[in-house]
């Protein structure tokens, strides 16, 4: 459990005459790492040098609250606006540890009441770390001798030598990327995922495989190694081109056991050879990546069976929770410095990093080597795309708000820092324009594929970018807004992704409402679509109001006013939906602001098409919520109007679906992709001049 750079206690690890380093201790779940970092720099920035990186939804502006942590040591002053955001002022609620060991949440603990209840779902994800203060020989944050303070890293810089409690009493730490974490399950799917929509027939690429082998004995009797090597695969019939033959070497070295023949298996696929190990099938993967969520499968391309699933948080996230702050940091810096620790450079990273972890984490599920995966289609928003190719996107920094590139070219991982799967050819779907990328393009590929086909449909990719494509007979229009990242959990006080302990789900009961559970286990949190279903049955209960205000205790039914907290009419007034899962006045803003853009930018499409709700023969709903998503939910919550009840279609990982389509189809799959990109008009609703009205109007849980 040792990051990168953090060394176990007990290792000296002194300041260095002369340097300025400063030694950062690291206290997390009952163990201690201790690393040499930089001085003076933000105690963020230390904590992620150190391989501790922590999510900073809104950009280090300290309005947050998720990296707040516990710390001692050579700190800067507190400031004015790291108090206001640790206090009550801000609307974030002292957070408070789990006496059950699940994850910490925001708010004070009403008694709870026996009609919340939470019923076992079927999501398997990675157990979130208990809070424990077992430290060793030290004692709890919090005791009497104790120094530390309550912080927020964003805000916060070291100054020296210190000491950090993630998960705390009191802290929120959210780590984005520690490697304990990152090497244990982040989500799994069964095999047989719902999300996963039958393929034509035919569309599968064809796929030759061959058995190889070559003797150690022969392959020491040439001049090099490569000459024996391509003369046995000449004689079984497979020609490489010269681009082939270095990849090709270097899989066939890494499959040889010193001493030992050569067993592999050779295959020829989209007019491309490729050698695995052993008996490993050709294998390949499909990756969303989002802003805030980042989703990986991966596939048998004999077959198109799918191997297993992977998703995870954007390891960008500590550059802020939305594109904005993260293309803000991207272009802040001097073009012409080409140093590594730019804003870019290890947004970059981030971005390859977090791909190439979920991807060998799938890999290893599926009980592959790295090397089995001959390709990867990514799709993404136009901002992933650009940090992802190392794109400085100073053109979607403003109006008009233009892409790097529409069409990428196919590269090898390696060029993109994804160094375990170096050999295999990446492809990113095309962008259609402004802030709408490939996900909206993979989005409409898997609808007009896979789904029955229709001549007016509405196509809705919910995440922190939400994307809106119409199809309108033959015409295609989309456009996006910055909904934020409230559908996927994020800047939401008990946000977090769809993973165990998440409440995926919230149904009106009897006497109240029962709460279903990722995993099965305790609630620790409320993800995406357990945010849209409870302000969905908390307006059928009338606790909260049509604009969005959640009610006084004297307005509210006796049986619920033990469940309310809070000073009335402050954003830290919240409402309990099950034990340590809270929803707050902010969290219910934060969807208002989500939802509300989203339905009026569909509202500004049909305008723009000359046609009404009535018309729509199809609203598929996709993205963030993936196969959680309640249609009804949508429709209570006002983000659809009551005239799309009964035609809403979940499409989760729509965008995905598409990136499947594109991986393991023939080059007309990609090619169509690219036309319908093509065909698609961008309407920038940045410079629209209803859509401020309109937004607010549609700002109402009606």
């Amino acid at each position: 459990m040792h990051s990168e750079n953090a060394k176990p206690a007990g290792e000296k690890t002194g300041r260095r005459e002369g340097a300025e380093r400063a030694r950062l201790e690291i206290r997390l779940d009952g163990e201690r790492f201790v690393a040499e970092v930089s001085v003076p720099q933000l105690l963020g920035d230390a904590l992620a040098e150190a391989g501790f990186p922590l999510e900073m939804p809104c950009g280090g502006q300290g309005r947050c609250g998720k990296c707040r942590v516990r710390a001692a040591g050579v700190l800067s002053p507190l400031e004015t606006a790291s108090a206001a955001s640790l206090g009550e002022a801000s609307g974030i609620p002292a957070i408070v540890a789990s006496s059950s060991g699940g994850k910490a949440c925001s708010g004070e603990t009403p008694s709870p009441a026996p009609r919340i209840a939470h019923t076992p779902g079927e999501t398997a994800a990675y157990p979130t770390p208990p809070v424990t203060h077992a430290l060793g020989d030290t004692k709890p944050p919090g005791s009497s001798d104790d120094t530390s303070e309550l912080r927020l890293a964003c805000r916060t810089v070291m100054e020296g030598d210190c000491t950090v409690f993630l998960h705390a009493e009191e802290s929120t730490g959210h780590l984005s990327g520690h490697p304990a974490r990152l090497r244990t399950a982040i989500a799994e799917r069964n095999k047989n995922s719902l999300d996963l929509l039958p393929l034509p027939e035919g569309l599968l690429a064809a796929c030759t495989t061959a058995p190889l082998t070559v003797a150690w004995e022969e392959a020491e009797q040439a001049e090099d190694v490569s000459a024996t090597l391509f003369r046995a695969l000449a004689d079984t019939g497979f020609r490489l081109s010269e681009r082939e033959r270095h990849r090709t070497l270097q899989n066939a070295l890494r499959a040889w056991t010193p001493g030992k023949d050569l067993a592999a298996s050779v295959h020829r696929r989209r007019g491309r050879t490729w050698l695995t190990s052993g008996g490993e099938e050709l294998c390949g993967a499909a990756c969303d990546l989002g802003t805030t969520t980042v989703a990986c499968r991966l596939f048998r391309l004999r077959d198109g069976a799918l191997l297993a699933t992977r998703s995870g948080r954007n390891l960008q996230s500590r550059f802020g929770g939305d594109v904005i702050a993260r293309i803000a940091a991207a272009t802040a810096h001097d073009p012409d410095d080409t140093e590594k620790g730019t804003p870019l450079f290890r947004l970059q990273r981030l971005a390859a990093e977090t791909l190439e972890t979920l991807l060998l984490q799938a890999a290893r599920d599926a009980g592959i080597s790295p090397s089995a995966v001959s390709e990867i289609v990514c799709c993404g928003n136009s901002a992933m795309h650009s940090l992802l190719y190392g794109y400085r996107p100073v053109f979607l920094s403003r109006l008009p708000f233009l892409p790097a590139e529409r069409i990428s070219p196919e590269l090898p991982g390696a060029s993109l820092g994804l160094h375990a799967f170096g050999g295999a050819s990446v492809r990113f779907l095309p962008l259609v324009g402004g802030f709408v990328g490939g996900d909206t393009t993979g989005l409409l590929l898997a609808a007009r594929t896979l789904l029955p086909p229709k001549r007016r449909r509405l196509l809705l990719d919910l995440g922190t970018n939400g994307e809106i494509v119409l199809q309108w007979e033959e015409r295609l229009l989309a456009c996006s807004t910055a909904a934020g990242p409230a559908f996927e959990g994020g800047n939401i006080s008990c946000g977090m992704p769809a993973t165990e302990g998440a409440v995926i789900g919230v149904e009106r009961a009897e006497e109240g409402w029962r709460c279903t559970v990722a995993g099965g286990g305790a609630p620790a949190g409320l993800c995406g679509s357990g945010l849209l279903d409870a302000l969905a049955v908390l307006r059928s209960w009338n606790l909260v109001a049509p604009d969005g205000r959640l009610v006084s205790p004297g307005e509210a039914p006796l049986r619920f006013r033990p469940l309310l907290f809070g000073d009335t009419g402050g954003n830290n007034r919240g409402i309990e939906l099950a034990k340590e899962v809270r929803l707050t006045q902010k969290d219910i803003r934060e969807f208002q602001l989500a939802k509300g853009a989203v339905r009026a930018g569909a509202e500004l499409l049909l305008e723009e098409a000359g046609g009404t709700w009535s018309d729509l023969e199809e609203c598929v709903a996709a993205g963030a919520f993936g196969s959680s998503l309640r249609p009804a939910s949508l429709v209570a919550t006002g983000l659809l109007p009551p005239e799309t009840a009964g035609r809403i279609t979940p499409l989760g990982g729509g965008a995905g679906e598409g990136c499947r389509l594109v991986l393991l189809g023939e080059d007309p799959l990609w090619e169509e992709a690219c036309r319908l990109a093509a065909a698609t008009h961008h309407v920038d609703l940045g410079g629209h001049p209803r859509f401020q009205e309109t937004f607010v109007r549609f700002l109402a849980l009606a």
